[in-house]
């Protein structure tokens, strides 16, 4: 991103919409593609100390569900914040105590790996595709989504399948 316009005068700031392509990525041994670009709105803002980016993030992701293994479009919104500051030393004290910080040379800002990087970070522990997904049956493996299948699933207590063997041998 280019900061020229704003580098040397604070107070000065502008807003801008970048989309960008990334490439697949791997979480937890699955391979994530991107349905469609990374889109960010974005408002960068010099404070005087540094160039405050601040907006969303949005993208849509192709993913495998947790439950019945079927991929889909998994949509994203997530916020998008970060302090850059020049790549030189200096005594550096946030006000926000919260805010992350990242350093640059020159005019230029790269936000691309800070983007992705968010984009990761924000994934769910696990991929639904939808929260009444069914999944798949444990003994033939047939997606319960798409239809029911013929398997007799009696659930018996562990501890209790001794009793049940004793009373099919009394029958």
């Amino acid at each position: 991103m280019d900061i020229s316009s704003i580098r040397d005068t604070e107070g000065a700031g502008f807003q801008t919409v970048v989309s960008a392509n990334f490439p697949p990525f791997h979480s937890a041994g699955e391979e994530i593609r991107y349905h469609q670009p990374v889109t960010a709105e974005l408002e960068f803002t010099n404070t005087g100390k540094l160039i405050l980016a601040q907006g969303l993030i949005n993208t849509v992701l192709t993913v495998a569900c947790s439950r019945c293994l079927e991929p889909f479009n998994l949509e994203l919104t997530m916020p998008f914040r970060l302090g850059y500051c020049e790549n030189r030393e200096q005594d550096f004290d946030p006000l926000d105590q919260d805010l992350e910080i990242r350093t640059f040379d020159g005019n230029f800002i790269d936000i691309g790996p800070d983007v992705e990087e968010t984009v990761i970070l924000s994934l769910p522990m696990k991929f639904m595709c939808s929260p009444d997904c069914r999944g798949l049956c444990a003994q033939c493996g047939q997606n319960l989504n798409i239809q029911p299948c013929d398997c007799k699933h009696e659930q018996i207590d562990p501890r209790l399948a001794i009793l049940r063997e004793f009373l099919d041998q009394q029958q």
